[in-house]
């Protein structure tokens, strides 16, 4: 195919380089045009090695067309003029994709998801991977269709993990896969070659909301050690931890780990700190204790003011707002629905 051309329609993971790093190499190295449609959300969003994404596009000379919806379709139509032989791949894409832009790219729209399809679908499907403990994942390209994560499924790529990952072990394993997945696929939809479509069960299909740490990242002190620790490494950096109370003021847990204990707690002892040393507190829950790092929001709070025998907890207005609230990202901001 001369004149190969991709457009992305998306952006990147939060406080990483890809998949965008990883599409640029791919496309380099298979001589492919990349233009960008992206939003604002996605512009302001921090990366790994740049502050933002719009900087990150400005050092590697990336053009983009920054936009708050896809409801006009003349840029696709411009675009296609120039470049007939385009292929569009939407990467953490919060728009849409209408049947106006899919008449314009016959069976050329593609989706690259995070996940194995359909037991791991949704937006935020990493995040439930981590909470339920699941050890393997795949990076999955399907086909663009109506409706969500519902085209058929044409290449993934399938990992395992060692059983309890952290979100930085999980997004090192993602970073390795999706830059030997996205050559992959990049060369074989240029070169035409016929995929053969991976039959899925739609019986199996999982499909989970997206998250917000701000809002449903909140610790339930009602649960029992394990299930705290394992939910704290989901909202650990690179985001800014699972949050609960302490003296009135949010707090942040990092570096949470599990710890059984001689000492069958009481649930009403769940959430005390209990002993500390250097570097962690040690806090009473129920099944177990756990270890953990205490942020504030802009550092890490010094354990020598940390008074032995105070509580953590969260309030119930909050455990109650993360369980009926979901978080919708537009191009231009996020909001909470209920």
């Amino acid at each position: 195919m001369k004149n190969k051309s991709l457009i992305i329609v998306g952006g990147n993971r939060h406080l990483d380089d890809g998949p965008l790093v990883s599409v640029l190499n791919a496309s380099k190295k298979n001589k492919i045009k990349v233009f960008l449609v992206t939003d604002k959300l996605h512009l302001n969003k921090p990366c790994k090695n740049f502050k933002t994404f719009k900087e990150l596009l400005k050092r590697n000379k990336v053009d983009y067309l920054e936009v708050n919806n896809l409801k006009k379709t003349l840029f696709f139509k411009n675009y296609l003029k120039k470049y007939p032989n385009t292929i569009l791949l939407t990467t953490f894409c919060f728009f849409k994709i209408n049947s106006k832009i899919l008449n314009l790219f016959p069976n050329r729209i593609f989706n690259y998801h995070l996940g194995k399809i359909p037991e791991q679908v949704g937006a935020s499907s990493s995040f439930w991977q981590m909470m339920s403990g699941q050890v393997e994942s795949a990076i999955s390209f399907h086909k663009t269709s109506k409706d969500l994560d519902a085209g058929d499924v044409l290449y993934e790529k399938k990992f395992e993990l060692k059983k309890g990952y952290s979100t930085n072990e999980f997004y090192k394993s993602v970073r390795k896969y999706e830059k030997i997945a996205l050559d992959h696929f990049l060369r074989s939809v240029f070169k035409n070659k016929r995929f053969r479509i991976i039959k899925k069960n739609n019986n199996n299909k999982i499909y989970m909301p997206k998250l917000d740490t701000k809002i449903h990242g909140f610790i339930n002190w009602s649960w029992n050690a394990k299930d705290i620790a394992t939910f704290a490494k989901v909202f650990d950096h690179p985001f800014i931890g699972a949050s609960t109370f302490m003296k009135e003021k949010r707090v942040y847990l990092r570096n949470v780990s599990y710890h059984k204990s001689k000492i069958n707690f009481h649930p009403f002892q769940s959430g005390i700190i209990f002993n500390k040393d250097k570097n962690k507190i040690y806090i009473a829950c129920l099944n177990g204790f756990i270890k953990a790092s205490l942020f504030d929001i802009k550092k890490k709070i010094n354990l020598s003011k940390v008074i032995l025998g105070t509580k953590l907890y969260t309030d119930q207005i909050y455990l109650d707002r993360a369980n009926k609230t979901r978080s919708i990202h537009t191009g231009i901001k996020i909001k909470f629905k209920i």
